[in-house]
């Protein structure tokens, strides 16, 4: 039981770090748009490719955060 909660809890802390993430991701892009760039096809154009960047690199960084989270699970199921 303890260590169900254990792995849920560590899973939950990173599914919530993920998502904070990307939600700056899509305030970053929304902080871009200016009245008007809707018709602009080329500003819009930009706006998605920021976005896009940001959450490639959020993603990246989130896989490599993976390793040592279950490096964490494994210490603390061997310690219970």
């Amino acid at each position: 039981q303890q260590s169900n909660i254990l792995v849920q809890q560590e899973i939950a802390q990173f599914q919530n770090r993920l998502n904070r993430n990307m939600t700056e991701c899509q305030e970053t892009a929304r902080d871009m748009m200016r009245p008007g760039m809707e018709s602009d096809p080329q500003q819009m154009q930009r706006v998605e490719t920021a976005l896009i960047d940001c959450m490639a690199k959020t993603v990246d960084h989130h896989i490599a955060l993976l390793r040592p989270m279950k490096e964490r699970i494994i210490a603390a199921l061997k310690q219970s």
